[in-house]
């Protein structure tokens, strides 16, 4: 998921999960399947430092409470990207996010409803920038042996801090090889895999507590420049059954983005521009980094002598082949 200059990818193992589109409401679907552990990338593909606000079924992830976008995040630098492993615990520990099914969920364990399940999203707050002014002579002072007083923005720091403690972290116990031994095929009937298979799409996915594993973080600063998110980045995940089931209005983001680059085209061969604007643009939103999207709106802005819009799609397409 990418609006502007920040993505959110959904990564189990080293791959990330194919995303879809539900092009009615325009939302981003991953398919979940239960057991699987994942993790979360976020880019900063920006100039500046941001903040990074994970929120998963309406929690933080920074200490498992209720959250929302004013919650504590992840401060990431210009041109680089963060892997989220997991809940935070501690400073140094986090707890692997896991599907699972909705009963044995984080939210499920904090707030005991189905509120707000079946959607990962990340709020992004941009640095504040001050104007450069000369500098001035200041002379040294006095060894201060107080202790430093923390930022009026200390809440946007890289790690919870405060009266956490680790309360909804339950230790991963190791599998037993006789309780998780796989059955033989002569003990899989038919019948048991179709029972199977229709409790698994009736059943509600949330995210779980997985492995706990290392992950330093320390506490930082952090002034936005508004106190408003400057974007929220959404995805929505379900099982890969009940996704089937939407597959009248859900469709890979390849598909979509090729489909309306062909009406985008075939807008222009008529000489629609403002169709043609709107489909490319449509294309752009879906998925920045498709150069031929780009190369394809510049030469519509420029047939209508529109050089303030081909400039600027020419500058950031010329940032998109830089980045990459």
């Amino acid at each position: 998921m990418r609006i502007e200059d920040y993505d959110l990818k959904v990564i189990i193992g080293d791959k990330s999960i194919a995303e879809l589109i539900e092009e009615a409401t325009n939302t981003t679907w991953i398919p979940a399947q239960k057991g699987s552990e994942f993790k979360l990338i976020i880019f900063n593909n920006d100039d500046r430092r941001v903040l990074a606000v994970p929120l998963i079924d309406g929690l933080s992830v920074m200490n498992g409470k209720l959250g929302n976008v004013h919650s504590r995040g992840y401060i990431l630098e210009p041109h680089k990207r963060s892997s989220i492993l997991g809940w935070r615990i501690d400073n140094e520990t986090v707890a692997a996010f896991k599907f699972d099914s909705a009963g044995k969920s984080m939210a499920s364990f904090v707030k005991n409803d189905n509120r707000d399940i079946g959607i990962i999203q990340c709020a992004i707050y941009r640095e504040k920038e001050y104007p450069k002014s000369r500098p001035k002579y200041v002379p040294p002072k006095p060894a201060d042996t107080t202790a430093p007083t923390r930022s009026s923005d200390s809440h946007f720091a890289t790690r919870a801090v405060g009266d956490f403690g680790g309360g909804f972290y339950r230790p991963v116990e190791p599998p037993s090889p006789q309780k998780n031994a796989p059955p033989s095929a002569a003990k899989l009937s038919l019948a048991s895999q179709y029972r199977e298979s229709q409790q698994e799409a009736n059943e509600t996915l949330a995210v779980g507590f997985g492995t706990a594993m290392a992950h330093h973080a320390k506490e930082g600063s952090f002034t936005s420049e508004s106190g408003s998110p400057l974007c929220v980045l959404s995805i929505r995940y379900d099982s890969s059954i009940n996704l089937a089931k939407r597959n009248q209005s859900v469709t890979s983001k390849a598909e979509y983005c090729e489909q309306w680059f062909h009406r985008g085209v075939q807008a222009m061969t008529a000489n629609c521009v403002d169709e043609a604007i709107a489909a490319f643009t449509r294309v752009i939103k879906t998925s920045p980094d498709l150069a031929e999207a780009w190369e394809a709106l510049m030469s519509v802005y420029e047939s209508t002598d529109n050089f303030d819009l081909l400039a600027d799609a020419t500058r950031k397409l010329a940032r998109l082949r830089y980045d990459n």
